[in-house]
């Protein structure tokens, strides 16, 4: 038989069961705050989503470059200031969009602009894509970018095209092709590198993996800087600009290179001047 034993209550005691022993060790559970539900950024995501579902259809047979549809873009985020939280959300709510049946030629590209003019429309200064949540490798990532973008995995092709001034962007796995006619600000890549700094203008672009392919095609100015080796080549249509390498071989110059300095573990191999130290 259960061992229940019970006391007449008094002014001082109660009821004493000894069934509640078992419980003895356990303390009453900490009351948990839960974040209100916040209409406006309810109203935005549900706006995304729409201008989404709109410029997917109004450009399903769209053949323009990237500069127009970012452009065609902007127009459909109209009336829309997006935060860093929305962003995630979206992101979350595409990721799950992704398998679906589209009549969009390449989805890949579609999501990084649509993407970058939304952060660039945002309210925020700091933001975060998480691209290790698709399937496909997500390109033109911060076109035309004006925020602090993080890249939480790998970039597909032309990470930070078109970037200004205004712009910063940490990728935290590899990329190719980045900053292409990178205007200004800088770009700060954690993994390995495939090309970088065509048609460059501007600003700065940081290798902390191993960088490989053709770097500085038709760059005109900014800086390139390789912080682990450098195993690709040099282009030689460059007309101004930087490149510093540390560590693996020192690079082969092109022969025909007398505007752009080149810097090889701290060791100036080409000043930009037509000059040339022996390597």
């Amino acid at each position: 038989m259960a061992d229940i034993t019970t006391k007449k209550p008094t002014k001082n005691h109660e009821v004493t069961v000894s069934a509640r022993r078992r419980f003895g060790g356990y303390t009453p559970e900490q009351r948990q705050e839960v974040r209100p539900l916040d209409a406006k950024e309810c109203d935005n995501i549900v706006k995304i989503r729409i201008a989404w579902t709109q410029w997917e259809y109004g450009t399903k047979e769209y053949s323009g470059d990237d500069q127009s549809k970012y452009n065609l873009t902007d127009d459909y985020l109209t009336g829309i200031s997006p935060s860093a939280d929305d962003v995630k959300k979206f992101v979350d709510m595409l990721a799950d969009l992704q398998h679906e049946e589209r009549d969009s030629k390449d989805f890949k590209v579609d999501v990084g602009i649509f993407l970058s003019a939304l952060v660039n429309r945002g309210c925020d200064e700091e933001y975060e894509i998480d691209t290790k949540k698709f399937d496909e490798l997500i390109q033109s990532l911060g076109y035309e970018n004006c925020k602090k973008l993080r890249i939480l995995g790998d970039a597909g092709m032309f990470a930070g095209m078109m970037m200004n001034e205004k712009g910063h962007i940490i990728i935290e796995g590899d990329a190719e092709s980045v900053g292409t006619s990178l205007a200004g600000g800088t770009i700060i890549v954690k993994g390995d590198v495939y090309g970088a700094g065509t048609l460059m203008s501007d600003g700065t672009i940081e290798v902390y993996g191993v960088l490989s392919g053709e770097i500085g095609a038709d760059m005109s100015d900014g800086t390139i800087i390789a912080h682990n080796g450098f195993t690709g080549y040099i282009d030689s249509h460059m007309y101004g600009g930087t490149i510093h390498i540390t560590g693996g071989k020192c690079p082969r110059i092109p022969n025909d290179n007398n505007v752009v300095a080149i810097y090889h573990n701290g060791k100036c191999i080409a000043d930009g001047q037509g000059g040339m130290d022996d390597w």
